[in-house]
């Protein structure tokens, strides 16, 4: 610490400022337009000794690694602090009241540039802090090195800034596309919310290193494709890292074309699906740009949503879970006004009995099941469902990016139940799987299947994986259910499945007329 005879001088320096007013070119704030708030300064590097003398507290007076010429530095101050400065004769070069994270999180500087950390038997760890897009990039690569034989990671498309939208699958047999159902995780679909990332990459850490360890693990990953992306909207993520904390839901989409995504612009991913896209009213999501909830100029016009929307097409996902922050609640589809779900609900009767096994880590306020916070529309979880049927459901955790130390572990493992017991329900059942094949070739046909006991009222038209002919129904209870199979040209066949607490498996011929 800067201290000791130099503070006393330069606070008898400030004092006489005080007292009979500044020598300098430089006006005292009146007292009501001094804030506390926390902002970034930029110095003269050889001004800094005798400006951290004049700082009482120097967790609030710190030098940070942030771009800058050798003969400058970057400060994190106080708006408050700054005014002593003026007032004591140093010069303020640049004032900033837009502060990124990364000036608030001396965890993240330290590890920031390093390789993905290890725990001490050499075995890599998700759990050592909040995460920036690189360093995400760097864990999953690193994870698909060390255990090629169960993962695979694959792009999925670009965003705005040319970061990779990447993700992560862990199965046995990543290189071959095997007949199995498919989950997908993904999180940071808004990047100001840096606590999302974690529970997709401890799913990972567990899944990996617990698949020659757990009996169970190994199961799951053997009879089941897993697909993990930790951030969806890396821009985001990077522009509330190092631009500012004010910014990052939206990603970085150049709205008004002069080259420049400003803090203000981008588009809320999670308003730019197309099911019913800009149709919630005006508390659903906005049609104005610069604003929290802008849907975007168009449904689906965003690379991370259409990178999201073709792996969610391909892969015919049986659950999903897309993590934000911090409502406490496990969200239902469909979470859009007006818009009816099934009746029974598959994803209702799923999601009570998973409840009980969810823990929030925050006494007096549990995990609650409900269909929306808020008005929305053109959600990722509703789109999943209505284009493939899906049990897509948005689990909102119970904080917003709080301390890491005191907080991240218990509350990923407390969320970690949701995608456990998804992988369990497959096999348990109720289910029915379905494979259907054209009874001339043999081969798979992507046929309309529908269950007669649970009618759907938006439109929706579920189709049998056109690669393997499968559709997994997750049924909401046991009884005997009359599964419809039709296609244009063949002739439609209903049969009759009694289904209990198992997972029941039809062969579908169908016939051309």
């Amino acid at each position: 610490m800067l201290r000791t005879a130099a503070t006393l001088a330069a606070l008898a320096t400030l004092l006489s400022a005080c007292t009979h007013g500044p020598t300098h070119a430089v006006r005292w704030h009146k007292t009501s337009e001094i804030t506390n708030r926390l902002q970034l300064i930029t110095l003269r590097t050889a001004d800094l000794e005798r400006a951290a003398a004049l700082i009482p507290l120097a967790e609030d007076f710190e030098p940070l690694p942030l771009p800058s010429s050798p003969e400058t530095v970057t400060v994190k101050t106080r708006e408050v602090q700054t005014g002593w400065l003026r007032a004591a004769g140093i010069e303020i070069l640049d004032e900033r009241s837009q502060v990124p994270r990364a000036a608030l999180d001396a965890s993240y500087r330290a590890r920031r540039g390093r390789t993905p950390p290890r725990d001490e038997a050499g075995d890599l760890i998700t759990g050592d802090g909040y995460h920036d897009a690189a360093m995400v990039e760097a864990l999953l690569h690193a994870y698909a090195k060390e255990f090629p034989h169960i993962t695979r990671l694959e792009e999925l498309g670009r965003t705005w800034e040319g970061r990779p939208i990447l993700a992560l699958l862990i199965t046995d047999h990543p290189d071959i596309q095997e007949d199995e159902p498919a989950l997908l995780l993904n999180g940071a679909h808004h990047g100001n919310e840096l606590l999302s990332v974690e529970p997709v990459l401890d799913a990972i850490e567990g899944l990996t290193h617990g698949f020659t360890a757990d009996p169970q693990v190994r199961r799951w990953v053997e009879e089941n494709e897993i697909w993990c992306v930790p951030v969806v909207n890396p821009d985001g993520l990077d522009r509330h890292w190092h631009l500012s904390t004010t910014t990052g839901r939206n990603n970085a989409r150049d709205l008004d074309g002069d080259g420049v995504a400003s803090l203000r612009e981008g588009v809320d991913l999670n308003r730019n699906y197309p099911f019913r896209w800009g149709e919630g009213g005006k508390t659903a999501s906005s049609g104005e740009p610069g604003t929290a909830y802008h849907r975007g100029p168009a449904p689906g016009s965003e690379p991370e949503t259409q990178a999201m929307m073709h792996l969610v097409r391909r892969e015919r996902f049986v659950f999903s879970v897309s993590y934000h922050t911090a409502a406490t609640s496990l969200l239902v589809p469909y979470t859009i006004d007006k818009v009816r779900g099934p009746h029974p609900s598959p994803a209702w009767a799923f999601a009570r009995g998973v409840l009980p096994r969810l823990d929030s880590t925050r006494a007096g306020r549990p995990y609650r099941l409900r269909r929306q916070l808020y008005p929305v529309d053109g959600t990722d979880h509703d789109w999943f469902m209505h284009e493939t049927g899906a049990l897509a459901y948005l689990l909102e955790l119970p904080l917003h990016n709080p301390d890491y130390g005191d907080h991240r572990d218990a509350i990923v493992r407390g969320a970690r139940p949701l995608w456990q017991a998804m992988l369990d329900r497959i096999e348990e059942g109720p289910t029915l799987t379905v494979h259907v094949v054209d009874a001339a070739t043999g081969e798979p046909h992507p046929a309309e299947v529908s269950i007669d006991e649970i009618p759907w009222h938006e439109g929706e038209r579920f189709t049998a994986h056109p690669r393997t002919g499968r559709f997994d129904f997750i049924l909401p209870a046991p009884g005997t259910y009359h599964l419809r199979v039709s296609r244009e040209g063949y002739e439609t066949v209903v049969r009759e499945a009694d289904v209990g607490r198992e997972q029941v498996s039809l062969l579908v011929c169908q016939r051309p007329h």
